[in-house]
């Protein structure tokens, strides 16, 4: 309530009327009457209007003389850095008892152009009487907060508010003028779906500061593209590598799939055009991978099966007659019971006259394999080798019929696709023989097609086997190590054919050079090594016909052309589709473990939703790293994080030569928005 002032009173004594005095009425700019100090607060308000203000400058972390700004995205978020022992304590009065005010919001992403209106927590506040020395702190044109009646805590950080507007009317020197402040809560001085600032209680660091790595805990369902850590690399404004110290990088190839409502991730490197890890490690060293396709001579046993819910309607059976004989004929089993009563069916068919299912037991013999399937490989090989030489030895007779091997199979590729001609030996073989085409082998056929892609034309090979672009596109490949010998001819002219198919397990990704076979316990330390380990770059692998560089995470994801992944569609080096290398960050003991429970018999699907792919990788998977800079930083002001999956808290610790910077509790990301995938902190 107001207090009228010695002035006041003399000027309502003037007046036949009475006066109603109301906040509104009370000038705040008093320019026009500058020869006079304003009125005394104290006199205007009552003590419950009194506030106790501790008024802190928002830093950045390096004390220099760039201001610090405020910069409000989703895809941003400031740290505001307060020295708590730097402040001005100083009494304000608040003018009204309560400021309700709602603020339009007006959302621009493509997926939601929608307008809201939220409260926001305003006050607006008076203050007279300040020293010069408290003037001077707070008439500089920095950044602002205010704690209200008690200091600034930890506990109390996020109560503050900001200093949206300060005004000192014009006044000549002595003359005490009342200046009004705007104050808005910090939690809500933001855009829609913007990130507010973030207030760390700790002092700048000077200017010749050294930054040498930082630590990160993170959501564990995080699939990480990079961390850039910004700053003064060698008196260039750049980032420096930066390589994990206490885990590994797992590379996955992810390609969103469905982001509306939320994200879904197909993660193409555990498909099933892979061979399984528990098998291809044991090609880490030279092996002959045709003992993966023998068909049909691993068991040449009849086999036994049981079948439920079933009955005999047409069979080989043997009846039994009197006098005792034993004979066998084929048959169908009548529609009831023969009248014959010296005639018995074993096993008994029939009960009480009457049909009747159950189990039966049978007894199959394997069927005979025409053509080894491993035949079929050596000549998809053979085939290629002969194609890419043009069959310099073809020969032919005066009237053009080929004469030999070279002119025969080159007849074959004529006004045909290589690879369909060289499928066609697959084709033919299945075609031959129908009842093998569930085995194992034959699964085992097309995944070391996929895995010497650059061996084979093939619509099964990346590519078709065109280019190299397997070494991106698999987690694993195969390097074909037999060389053909001449079959038939001799020198240039000859005709070249593989007799066996030695191959070598490698990767642009891991190095599988001292990966032995091992016993379980032995398993658990792993000697598989990951051969970048700097999370910072987006990196460029060099191929043989081409160059190819991964997509970077976006701002936001787009949805992937699912025909994309089809292997014979695939088409790396135009960029036309949303895939992404990203990277599951594991401990250094786990990948040849992470490797069998991704890659390995096991696999429950490739596309996933986030709670999906937490369950999956959960027991493997770290949400803590260390990181170190390969050169030192100076003025460090932004870390750039992008990946998939990231919303939630995070703990930064920051590291200098001499000290750690914590910054707790860091939200990031956006939980309405699964598909935003890149945030730059600002420090």
């Amino acid at each position: 309530m107001l207090k009228p002032s010695e002035k006041m009173l003399a000027q309502l004594a003037e007046n036949d009327e009475p006066i109603d005095y109301s906040i509104d009425s009370i000038p705040l700019d008093f320019a026009s009457q500058s020869q006079y100090s304003d009125p005394d607060l104290e006199q205007l308000f009552t003590e419950d209007r009194a506030r106790t203000l501790y008024i802190y400058k928002i830093n950045n972390l390096v004390k220099t003389k760039q201001k610090p700004i405020l910069n409000y995205s989703q895809n941003s978020v400031k740290i505001g850095f307060i020295d708590k022992d730097e402040y001005i304590k100083i009494t304000g009065y608040e003018i009204s008892d309560f400021n309700f005010k709602l603020q339009i919001q007006q959302n621009t992403t493509i997926q939601d152009n929608s307008t809201s209106y939220v409260m926001i927590d305003e006050k607006d506040i008076l203050i007279k009487d300040i020293s010069k020395q408290d003037k001077e702190f707070l008439e500089t044109l920095d950044l602002k907060i205010v704690s209200i009646n008690e200091p600034i805590s930890e506990e109390n950080k996020n109560e503050c508010y900001i200093i949206e507007e300060y005004k000192r009317p014009y006044s000549p020197d002595g003359v005490d003028i009342i200046k009004s402040t705007h104050l808005v809560k910090i939690t809500d001085f933001k855009w829609k779906n913007q990130n507010s600032i973030h207030l760390v209680l700790q002092k700048s660091l000077p200017e010749d500061t050294v930054f040498t790595g930082i630590e990160i805990k993170y959501p564990k369902s995080m699939l990480f593209g990079n961390i850039k850590c910004w700053g003064n690399v060698n008196g260039v404004y750049s980032y420096p590598q930066s390589i994990i110290q206490n885990a590994n990088l797992l590379p996955l190839l992810s390609m969103p799939i469905e982001t509306n409502p939320n994200l879904r991730i197909f993660q193409y490197w555990l498909g099933y055009s892979f061979l399984p890890f528990e098998i291809a490690k044991n090609f880490s060293t030279p092996n002959d991978c045709l003992i993966l396709v023998s068909v049909g001579n691993h068991n040449k046993n009849p086999r036994k099966q049981v079948i439920k819910n079933a009955r005999i309607l047409e069979c080989n059976i043997v009846a039994y007659y009197n006098p005792p004989g034993k004979y066998s004929y084929d048959v169908k089993i009548p529609g009831k019971m023969p009248e014959t009563p010296s005639i018995s069916l074993l096993p008994p068919i029939w009960q009480n006259n009457a049909s009747r299912y159950g189990e039966l037991l049978i007894e199959i013999q394997s069927s005979e394999v025409y053509g080894k399937l491993e035949k079929v490989l050596r000549d998809m090989l053979t085939f290629r080798y002969n194609y890419d030489r043009k069959f310099r030895g073809a020969k032919y007779d005066e009237k053009g019929n080929p004469i030999n091997e070279s002119a025969k199979i080159k007849q074959l590729f004529e006004g045909e696709k290589p690879e369909d001609v060289i499928d066609g030996l697959f084709e033919n073989w299945k075609f031959k023989n129908p009842t093998y085409l569930n085995e194992k082998a034959v699964k085992r056929f097309k995944q070391i097609i996929y895995l010497l892609s650059n061996y084979v034309y093939s619509n099964m090979a990346v590519n078709k086997g065109y280019n190299d672009d397997i070494k991106l596109f698999s987690p694993y490949y195969f390097e074909l190590l037999s060389e053909p010998k001449i079959k038939e001819g001799k020198d240039e002219e000859a005709y070249y054919e593989f007799q066996d198919c030695i191959v070598q397990l490698k990767s642009s990704y891991f190095d599988f050079s001292d990966l032995k076979n091992k016993n379980y316990y032995e398993m658990q330390k792993s000697n598989i090594k990951i051969i970048d380990n700097d999370i910072s770059e987006n990196h460029v692998y060099q191929l043989e016909s081409n160059f190819f560089n991964w997509l970077s995470i976006t701002n936001e994801l787009e949805t992937n052309n699912i025909p994309s992944l089809i292997p014979g569609e695939i088409k790396l080096s135009d960029g036309e589709y949303g895939k992404y290398l990203t990277n599951l960050i594991i401990s250094d003991d786990k990948v040849q473990q992470t490797l069998e429970a991704l890659y390995g018999y096991h696999k429950k699907g490739t596309v996933y939703s986030k709670s999906e792919w937490l369950n999956l990788i959960n027991s493997f998977v770290e949400n803590n790293i260390k990181i170190y800079f390969s050169q030192n930083i100076s003025i460090l002001n932004q870390i750039e994080i992008s990946g998939i999956w990231g919303y939630g808290n995070y703990d930064i610790i920051i590291f200098t030569e001499k000290k750690q910077i914590n910054i707790n509790n860091l939200e990031l990301f956006n939980k309405n928005n699964e598909k935003l995938s890149l945030v730059t902190i600002e420090i």
